[in-house]
């Protein structure tokens, strides 16, 4: 046990003491240690018990080794159960421990406080978006933070060893080394300086110094960089934006205003300036007619009460003349502050007008529509749905569907791949107007021979978008076409037979030679036989055979003849002039000697493409148009020669005539225009259309008074000689 001078020494101390034993037991408490500990009664218990939250901690850590050292331990320690900081002192006494300790949780919060304020400023220093320089007197940096080193773009040493003229413009600099200098160095804000990086690249700063003194005695300097580039760069932007906005409303063609509430203009672009009189600070009211002002500010006023844009279309009465436009009226905001209305006014005078013709266009179109035969159709090539008029109706007998299939169900089979296939290769070109022939099935299961025509409508990207056309029903026409080839067929025929007719006399004495011939020759024959018997057989021979030559030149004439009259279908194949115009001439001029006529041919190797009859009878009628116009003409000359020319062939018939005359050539191919006394004017009329049936033409090259020189011409054969003349 303690002596009791000890406990009585405990008992005056000014700390708080209590004494264990090696056991954690506490054998003394004295009554600061009880009033600090909670005022429990705290001797006998063991320590543990009264302090659960110190065992382990840093207390049992002291006392364990002022036990096993024998010596004096001492430390602060936070104590959980007490929750306050306590300065400990363990002193080893025998077998006992006394613990000295008192509360410095006072001190110790104040200390923290401190601790943290100096972090906090520390922080403060280096992470604040302010660029900070601390200069003593002499003018010499002694503190820079983080950001004004960001920047300057340089470290702290350079910048506490250089002069300000080294990292900011030799003006500034300058203008600061004044600012700053003894006796006139004051507190400054609201200077710009610009600081130069070693880039080259300048950032702008406001820059605020602040003076400390010390009484009447200048300390130091505080130096505060604010960087302002962006902001002069926003205001340098905001400032070309605000000119790009003013020239982009000036160069707009819409007229551009702001009114203000009252409705005063407070701003006009140019194209409303130069319409009207001026506006700016003025009301509606002084410059417009009454009746149009009250409609104006109707608008703006719905506007404003509402806070939504409108559109309104109205009348503006402007220099030029009184135009209508569309203006769109918008509030004119500052936050949740409507301070106004923007108007923009557009011209629609002349789409107004446009619309208004279009209207009249449409209403056209659709009596247009219902009033033709036509089956007008409109084809969306996207969705593939296809709008009729009533027309198709009419024509087909059925009411039509909107899908395409059902017109590609209705094309003849036989001619749907070639329709189809039209369309996609229009599609697929250049071309604006596709036009195809084809059968169209009607509801009665009949055909109608129908002509479709359509245009293509293109979009903004140049892909096809619709189709626009019309149906014709082409049966009719056709069928008149095919009756009127049927009679153009028979009045060729009537015009070869009634030629045969004209000429039946001179082909009657062509016929009578052979005939007579070969009755002669028979009948001498005869004679020779009766009179000499077996021994006259040599001399009957010859005659025979003359005979027989003269039934062959009849029969052959009568292969032409029948040939010329007869009807059949056209038969286009290679024709060889030469023994053509040979037939032509035996039936045209049988017996030359009867016609006076001289004759000169030179068409060897010439083949055309053509009909062999229809071209032979424009022959036969172009040799006795050439003979008879030479009838009273002392010379009778004929010449027929041909010519190469590129892929065609032309054949010359020249006569030595009287000529034709001039009021006349110009109408010699018409219907019922002839030079003779008793001729119908139907020959040469036959002749252009068989011709022209055939692709090839006929004309008159000269005629005068040494007579006429016509000719046709017609698509060579393959089978020609190119160089045959």
């Amino acid at each position: 046990m303690l002596r009791l001078n000890a406990v009585e020494l405990f008992d005056h101390m000014p700390d708080g003491v209590i004494v264990l034993n090696r056991d954690w037991r506490i054998d003394y408490c004295n009554a600061i240690a009880v009033a600090a500990l909670g005022g429990r009664a705290l001797e006998g218990r063991s320590l543990w018990q009264a302090f659960p939250h110190a065992r382990g901690s840093k207390f049992e850590e002291i006392y364990q080794r002022a036990f096993d050292t024998g010596e004096s331990e001492a430390s602060e320690c936070y104590s959980h159960d007490l929750h306050a900081w306590f300065e400990v002192r363990a002193i080893p006494v025998r077998n006992q421990l006394a613990v000295l300790f008192r509360d410095v949780s006072e001190r110790r919060l104040s200390l923290d406080r401190a601790e943290a304020r100096r972090r906090a400023l520390d922080a403060l220093f280096d992470q604040v978006f302010l660029g900070i320089m601390q200069i003593d007197a002499e003018l010499r940096p002694v503190l820079v933070n983080d950001h004004l080193c960001a920047l300057a773009g340089r470290s702290r040493s350079q910048l506490q060893d250089l002069p300000f003229s080294d990292w900011m413009e030799p003006v500034d600099a300058q203008m600061l080394s004044v600012a700053l200098a003894p006796p006139d160095a004051a507190s400054l804000s609201g200077m710009t300086v610009r600081l130069v990086r070693p880039d080259g690249d300048i950032r702008y700063c406001s820059l605020t110094v602040s003076q400390v003194w010390d009484g009447d005695i200048h300390s130091h300097s505080v130096l505060v960089f604010d960087d302002i580039t962006g902001e002069l760069e926003a205001e340098r932007k905001a400032a070309d934006t605000a000119a790009l906005l003013r020239a982009i409303i000036d160069s707009a063609q819409d007229l551009i205003f702001v009114k203000d509430r009252d409705g005063r203009f407070v701003l006009t672009n140019r194209a409303l300036s130069d319409a009207t009189p001026p506006l700016l600070g003025d009301t509606v009211d002084a410059h417009f007619p009454p009746h149009l002002a009250a409609g104006y500010a109707s608008a703006d006023a719905d506007v404003l009460r509402r806070g939504c844009p409108a559109t309104v279309e109205e009348r503006i009465p402007l220099t030029s003349g009184e135009r209508m436009f569309q203006t769109i009226k918008v509030p004119w905001r500052s936050g949740e502050q409507i301070l106004g209305v923007i108007g923009i006014s557009r011209d629609i005078t002349e789409r107004l007008s446009a619309e208004a013709r279009l209207r009249e266009s449409e209403e056209r179109y659709r009596l247009a529509a219902r009033a033709t035969k036509d089956a007008i159709w409109d084809w969306d090539l996207a969705t593939g749905q296809v709008t009729w008029n009533p027309a198709i109706e009419q024509l087909c007998g059925d009411r039509p569907s909107a899908d395409s299939s059902w017109w590609e169900d209705r094309i003849h089979a036989e001619d749907r791949r070639d329709v189809l296939a039209s369309i996609v290769h229009f599609k697929t070109s250049a071309g604006e107007r596709w036009e195809h022939e084809y059968r169209f099935r009607r509801a009665d299961g009949t055909y109608a021979h129908v002509l479709d025509r359509g245009f293509l409508v293109r979009d903004e990207d140049g892909e096809p978008a619709r189709m626009i056309g019309a149906m014709v029903d082409m049966s009719e026409r056709i069928e008149a076409f095919q009756r009127l080839n049927e009679l153009q067929t028979e009045l060729i025929h009537v015009s070869r037979v009634s030629a045969m007719g004209t000429m039946a006399s001179a082909l009657a004495h062509e016929l009578n030679q052979p005939l007579t011939g070969v009755a002669n020759y028979v009948s001498g024959a005869r004679r020779l036989l009766e009179d000499g018997g077996a021994s006259a057989i040599e001399a009957v021979v010859p005659a025979l055979a003359d005979a027989a030559d003269e039934v062959i030149k009849a029969s052959e004439l009568i292969r032409r003849l029948r040939r010329m009259v007869a009807r059949g279908q056209v038969e286009v194949q290679p024709i060889e002039l030469d023994p053509l115009i040979k037939d032509a001439l035996s039936l045209a001029i049988p017996n030359s000697r009867l016609a006076r006529v001289d004759v000169d041919t030179a068409v060897v190797g010439a083949a055309v493409l053509g009909d062999p009859i229809q071209v032979q009878q424009v022959l036969v009628n172009l040799i006795r148009n050439a003979v008879e116009a030479m009838e009273d003409r002392p010379t009778k000359t004929l010449a027929i020669w041909s010519e190469r020319i590129a892929d065609s062939y032309r054949l010359h018939v020249r006569d030595t005539g009287t000529g034709i005359s001039p009021d006349i050539v110009d109408r010699l191919f018409t219907p019922f225009t002839t030079t003779k006394v008793d001729g119908l004017g139907v020959g040469l009329m036959i002749s252009r259309t068989i011709l022209e049936a055939h692709g090839g033409t006929i004309g008159v090259l000269s005629t005068g008074a040494e007579g006429t020189t016509m000719f046709i011409e017609l698509r060579a054969s393959s089978a020609a000689d190119p160089s045959a003349v």
